[in-house]
């Protein structure tokens, strides 16, 4: 039989909220107008995988790049504006791209990226003043993908 601050502290522990982190993160890009080339044939934009501005923060936990022939960067991360400059972490992250990967720290970002690249090489470029730990020995937990296409191919 329960005692009654038995039954209060259940009660307690139903009220709390749960918080739980994200398995993954996704980046959607609106793309604008595709530009034509001279033989009115489309030019594909190269975009960034991760690409973030004006000193964003905050953590991005367990993350893939899956990256073709044309990808542009890995990562393009930013620094702030003025005299604010937040710190960002990204944990967790999984690279695969062909003929290498390249991430470029711009204008004064600060933060962390932790990820595994299990395919190629890494390019990394550092504008002055950025200040970016680099901790490359652990990657996502590729299980949470398994409804993705690329990890049906095998090439997860």
């Amino acid at each position: 039989m329960e005692t009654f601050l038995e039954e209060l502290d259940e009660a307690e522990e139903q009220l709390k909220p749960k918080v739980t982190e994200p398995d993954f993160f996704s980046v959607n890009v609106s793309l604008p107008e595709t530009p034509l080339s001279p033989d009115q044939e489309p030019v594909p934009e190269q975009l960034d995988a991760f690409d973030v501005d004006q000193g964003w923060f905050g953590v991005i936990t367990n993350y893939v790049n899956v990256e073709g022939a044309d990808s542009d960067h890995g990562m393009e991360l930013d620094g702030g504006e003025g005299t604010t400059n937040p710190s960002f972490t990204f944990k967790q992250g999984t690279f695969l791209s062909m003929d290498g990967v390249e991430f470029h720290f711009r204008d004064g970002a600060m933060g962390s990226v932790q990820y595994d690249y299990t395919l190629g090489t890494a390019n990394i470029e550092a504008d002055t003043a950025t200040s970016v730990m680099i901790n490359t020995e652990m990657g996502a937990d590729l299980s949470v993908f398994e409804w993705t296409m690329t990890y049906e191919a095998g090439k997860l």
